[in-house]
């Protein structure tokens, strides 16, 4: 795949994942970095650099969202725990037996002139063209490869700062008391629902709480009016 294709690729691997904007910029950074190396097969970045150029503060943030975009298939990673510098690749949907730098077209013409004169009529029927699927959609084997590396896809805990984020959206006054909240009632019980079930959506449930917290408070402030005598046509008695 050349660099083109590389982004057509994320972007429709990212209609499935709805993937933050700290894993876009993280994918895409990694996305240089391999162009800067001239695209070799594994290539190394150190976590603090990326975290400095990327304007990441927790560290945690940067492994979660690494973590995604190897479930998603767009990348793959090595790391030691004492070693700060991490091993990247970008994963491919090239065939394996063809080895093809990024970025070079290779005609069928091309891959026949590899093989050598007095086998080339034995050989010739086990290379295939390397054809781009019309559209820039994926190849057929990659859509239901992804189908299911979607279905065994872990859920992954969000952190404090992903929460609050969420939170100050939600026009509450006390959006960030109210996240902590959120936060540590379900972290507290490993991120399961009161019937034990695992979450699997972690905003549909922040959604819910801030939707739940507003319905109490919008009746809470319908009672008080209800309750006060100087909110009718007089005091109770007149």
């Amino acid at each position: 795949m050349n660099y083109i294709e590389l982004i057509n690729r994320f972007w429709i691997v990212h209609e499935e994942n709805c993937f933050s904007p700290c894993e876009i910029a993280i994918y895409f950074y990694l996305l240089k970095v391999n162009n800067m190396c001239n695209w070799i097969q594994f290539f190394k970045r150190n976590n603090a650099k990326i975290m400095a150029d990327l304007g990441i503060k927790d560290r945690r943030t940067l492994e979660n969202a690494r973590n995604r975009l190897k479930q998603a298939g767009l990348i793959d990673y090595q790391k030691k725990n004492t070693n700060p510098n991490v091993t990247y690749s970008i994963t491919s949907t090239l065939n394996a037996q063809v080895d093809v730098e990024v970025g070079v077209q290779v005609s069928v013409q091309d891959l026949h002139k590899s093989v050598p004169s007095k086998d080339k009529h034995k050989q010739k029927d086990n290379i295939l063209p390397i054809i781009p699927h019309e559209n820039n959609l994926p190849f057929p084997e990659e859509k239901s490869k992804k189908k299911s590396s979607r279905a065994k896809k872990e859920f992954i805990p969000p952190v404090l700062d992903d929460v609050l984020r969420f939170f100050s959206g939600s026009l509450l006054p006390d959006w960030e008391n109210q996240g902590r909240l959120f936060f540590s009632h379900y972290n507290s019980q490993g991120w399961r629902k009161g019937t034990g079930v695992q979450v699997t959506d972690w905003d549909s449930l922040a959604n819910k709480w801030i939707l739940d917290e507003k319905i109490k408070r919008n009746e809470r402030s319908t009672g008080s009016k209800t309750n006060n005598p100087a909110s009718g046509n007089g005091y109770a008695g007149k």
